[in-house]
């Protein structure tokens, strides 16, 4: 891979703090992972070990690539350090729990298992009075119910309450607050830790001192925070903790492609991030790799319109081709309107002669894709592709229930159970033999 200018700054540039604003299709993972390498080569002084780096990414997947890509650029130094299972590459949440099995008393959260956001869901249900669940009221005085959209909404409150930056004696009265309380006091009782739980439960030790805080400030040197646009209140309590025992910050991020406030995220951290740290470089990469011209034209200029926004322009580094008209904005007077022009243009494009890797071939119906912006724009999309015989492939998680193979599986369930099915939107009776082996026959086909 050749290198612009920007990124070989940002690679090999000073130990120091670092803002290094990423913009779309910039290449940050392999500059990241490359300047993990420059830090840990032998050549460069003072050389830093892998134990004394932790980088923190937003995903298990990220981290996972993140590793990888580390793992190849490090594996090219003439000296390859040894130990590089000790350069923790994860999330803050992976990592903040294992801080507190190894440097906390371990009487208190040796045993504790901690819930993902599924377990969570259901252990709120399951303890539904308990947990404050049903105990807790909408503004309008409505009570939550024991379903999973109330249960959702319910656990999304509780997580901002503790991650954000809250006053919760402001909010005294409100029931959601007695709701806290009682979930965290049943947590502590069964033995179990949540995300926040953990999160906060670290913070609070480093803040504190004492053994945590001796290994940090003995041990880590770099940090390195992905998606840092992304991150909240108490996750920057962390990083700011990790600086003030002596850790470096390197943050990589940008603020136009900032998705979580709804969760916490508070985007004022990347923008002050030179205000609130001493001597941060800043190095911009602005050269969109993945985009072609039209769409980096259009994103840039639809993205200038916010005012309070760090100085960058991104552009297209000309790697995939682009023509006038490969970019259209349409209106339409229904979706089924809409879903008949997508059709149409299938139909005319399929078998359209193209260049790929220096040999022509016509466009296929697995060329072409049609992104949604959630699952109830599909129905009209899915239903004029059956009309017009174009075979599709229905992707993503947004209609998992309603896939072949667990509307399968729900049957088999119904069918075994012999149990009438009656809410306010379904009344079933259980599926006849034939119906099910019908229902398998689809899910095996597919």
């Amino acid at each position: 891979m050749e290198l612009t200018r920007d990124q070989q700054r940002a690679i090999e540039g000073p130990r120091a703090n670092l803002q290094l604003i990423a913009c779309a299709g910039s290449g940050k993972t392999e500059v990241v992972a490359r300047r993990v390498a420059h830090l840990l080569d032998s050549r460069t002084k003072p050389k830093l070990v892998p134990e004394q780096i932790v980088a923190f990414t937003f995903t298990n997947k990220a981290a996972a690539e993140l590793k990888h890509r580390i793992q190849q650029r490090v594996a090219e130094l003439p000296d390859p350090p040894l130990g590089m299972a000790n350069l923790y590459v994860g999330t803050i949440h992976g990592y903040c729990a294992k801080l507190l099995e190894d440097h906390v008393p371990k009487s208190k959260y040796l045993k504790f298992e901690t819930l993902n956001e599924i377990q969570q869901l259901l252990f709120l249900q399951r303890h539904s009075r308990v947990s404050g669940l049903t105990e807790t009221s909408m503004l309008s005085g409505e009570p939550l119910r024991r379903h999973i959209y109330d249960t959702k909404r319910y656990l999304d409150a509780l997580n901002v309450l503790r991650e954000d930056s809250i006053d919760i004696d402001v909010l005294g009265g409100y029931s959601v607050i007695d709701g806290l309380r009682q979930y965290e006091m049943l947590l502590d009782g069964r033995g179990y830790f949540d995300y926040s739980a953990i999160l906060k439960a670290a913070v609070e030790q480093i803040e504190a001192g004492g053994p945590s805080a001796d290994h940090l400030k003995q041990q880590i040197k770099y940090v390195i925070v992905d998606e840092y646009q992304d991150v909240n209140p108490i996750q920057e309590r962390l990083i700011v903790s990790l600086h003030k025992l002596g850790a470096r910050i390197c943050i990589v991020g940008d603020d136009d492609q900032t998705i979580y406030q709804w969760r916490g995220s508070d985007i004022k951290n990347i923008i002050g991030f030179k205000d609130r740290y001493p001597r941060v470089k800043s190095v911009r990469l602005q050269e969109n790799f993945r985009s072609s011209e039209g769409v980096v034209a259009t994103a840039r200029d639809f993205i200038a319109q916010i005012e309070d926004r760090l100085p960058k322009e991104m552009q297209p580094a000309s790697e995939q081709q682009y023509e006038p008209g490969d970019i259209t904005a349409l209106e339409f007077d229904s979706p089924e309107e809409e879903a008949a022009w997508i059709v149409e243009q299938c139909h005319e494009m399929r078998g359209l002669a193209f260049d790929e890797d220096g040999s022509a071939r016509g466009l296929s119906w697995s060329d072409m894709a049609v992104l949604v912006r959630g699952r109830a724009s599909m129905p009209p999309i899915v239903d004029a592709f059956r009309v017009a015989d174009i075979p599709y492939v229905v992707s993503g998680n947004a209609g998992l229930f309603n896939t072949t193979e667990v509307r399968a599986t729900r049957a088999l369930f119904h069918f075994i159970a012999q149990i009438e099915v009656t809410s306010k939107k379904l009344n079933k009776v259980p599926p006849e033999q034939r119906e099910l082996r019908r229902l398998w026959k689809a899910a095996v086909r597919n």
